[in-house]
């Protein structure tokens, strides 16, 4: 989930982007096909208001009680305020899911503005805070814990609407061995320990970086450099 994220061009997601949180009235589905439908009606209303389809990474949670609830960090319409996109995200919510509970209107969704100051921040901010909050300590924290008689949960978490921007470099043996280890010391760098264990022989790895395609096509230009006999900064 933290590499996906990181590779979502958030650019292409919008400028107006928000953070949406879905959740259930009193009663609710203890099915995840059923939520999973949810999602998808709501993303079809989405649609056929805002004439677009949403561009959105999401993740599953269960509250305490055993209630689903979806986070989404989504672009906002353009053509919408947040006053308006909040109202809209309420009404349409509510009817998706058939609430009788009329508290449930104006307290079934919550949408918080997000600011970052580039696409890059975006993509490795956004990782670390989905990564970050959806491992809560440990796969026993309870909103991971799948509640008792609850079926089919599926996936918890996916990407709406955009591809994340992924690129692959061939490197020979050498290169791949030169360019190993920076890396390691990037990755230790971002540690609570400052330290980071050495992949056991020829293991890969990966580290996130605010600008990874400038990264490392830096790194793999040094490595190139390094086994000619001339190495170049990185």
């Amino acid at each position: 989930m933290r590499w996906r994220f990181a590779s979502i061009p958030w650019d292409e997601v919008g400028p107006a982007l928000a953070m949406v949180t879905l959740t259930y009235p009193a009663q609710f589905p203890a099915d995840g096909r059923k939520v999973k439908r949810d999602m998808d009606v709501w993303r079809s209303r989405w649609h056929r208001r805002w004439g677009e389809w949403p561009k959105a990474a999401w993740a599953l949670e269960f509250q305490r009680r055993g209630a689903p609830h979806v986070h989404l960090y989504m672009g906002r319409p353009a053509a919408s305020s947040v006053a308006e996109f909040r109202a809209w995200c309420l009404s349409s919510w509510f009817e998706v899911v058939g609430s009788d509970d009329i508290r449930h209107l104006t307290r079934g969704v919550h949408v918080q503005p997000c600011r970052f100051d580039t696409a890059e921040k975006n993509a490795m901010r956004v990782a670390d805070y989905f990564w970050k909050h959806h491992a809560k300590a440990s796969k026993e924290h309870y909103q991971k814990r799948v509640p008792e008689g609850y079926e089919y949960v599926g996936r918890f978490w996916g990407v709406w609407g955009v591809k994340p921007r992924e690129y692959a470099v061939e490197l020979s043996k050498a290169e791949y061995v030169a360019v190993r280890r920076p890396l390691l010391k990037l990755r230790a760098k971002r540690s609570r320990s400052g330290r980071a264990r050495m992949p056991n022989g020829l293991n890969g790895l990966w580290v996130l970086s605010e600008d990874g395609l400038d990264t490392g096509t830096r790194l793999i230009s040094w490595a190139t450099s390094l086994l000619t006999g001339n190495p170049a900064p990185v």
